[in-house]
């Protein structure tokens, strides 16, 4: 695991960086290997916002937010077997998936639209909340032969892979008046989308060693996918949302 804490260049430009990963291996016979890990990573960044070129000339380490918050959080799990039934065999089966969030809070607009509390109440506006969920899964089976034609080694890979994926991507939320990182709405989403995607593949690719130096590779896929979209955009008559 590691851990970096940073305050940044700019003001408001504090970071905390955290990742971990744990990994498993069994050998369960002279030719099956199993492996099991999993990852994680996540950062929160509080971001300083932007800055026209007169503000960065003036003061390039100035910010114009102190309220803007950005944090993702992974995680990568696998599962791995490798069987070897010869010599210049090896079959390899791998499932995988990426899982997590990507998530903001935050006041949107211009350098030149300051982020500051109202006058008469003292109180600050309402952040944007954005939150993005992410699920991909791939499983792929791989076969890599070897063998020796005309008296040079040469190799053959094939295999095939099924992946399926799906991110909910969540926008426009009405977050609260507060400071730090929260993502606590007070109004719905304003824009609210699943997308999902699914594909299936085959391939085959044969290295020929023609001399010590020289390979030629030809290989040949054939991929099926098909995406598609639903949900609301409250800016959109639900007629009129892109498919």
């Amino acid at each position: 695991g590691s851990v970096r804490r940073s305050d940044g260049y700019r003001r408001n430009a504090r970071s905390a960086y955290d990742a971990e990963l744990v990994r498993v291996a069994y050998r369960a016979s002279p030719t099956l290997g199993l492996r099991a890990q999993v990852g994680r990573s996540a950062y929160t960044y509080q971001i300083p916002g932007p800055l026209t070129d007169a503000m960065f000339a003036a003061d390039p380490r100035a910010a114009t937010r102190s309220r803007n918050w950005f944090r993702p959080a992974i995680w990568v799990p696998s599962l791995t077997a490798t069987w070897a039934p010869a010599a210049r065999t090896r079959v390899v089966a791998q499932t995988s998936a990426v899982l997590g969030r990507r998530n903001s809070v935050q006041v949107p607009g211009f350098a030149t639209t300051p982020d500051l509390p109202d006058p008469a109440t003292g109180a600050y506006g309402a952040r944007q909340v954005d939150v993005d969920r992410f699920g991909s899964t791939t499983t792929e089976l791989r076969v890599l032969h070897g063998y020796t034609l005309l008296g040079r080694p040469q190799t053959l890979a094939a295999g095939a892979s099924l992946s399926a994926n799906r991110m909910r991507r969540q926008g426009l939320g009405r977050g609260t008046t507060d400071t730090g990182y929260d993502l606590t709405l007070t109004g719905a989403f304003g824009r609210d989308l699943t997308f999902t995607s699914r594909a299936v593949a085959v391939y085959a690719e044969q290295a020929v060693q023609l001399t010590p130096r020289w390979a030629v590779v030809p290989g040949v896929r054939v991929e099926r996918g098909a995406t598609r979209m639903a949900g609301r955009l409250a800016y959109y008559d639900p007629a009129d949302v892109p498919r």
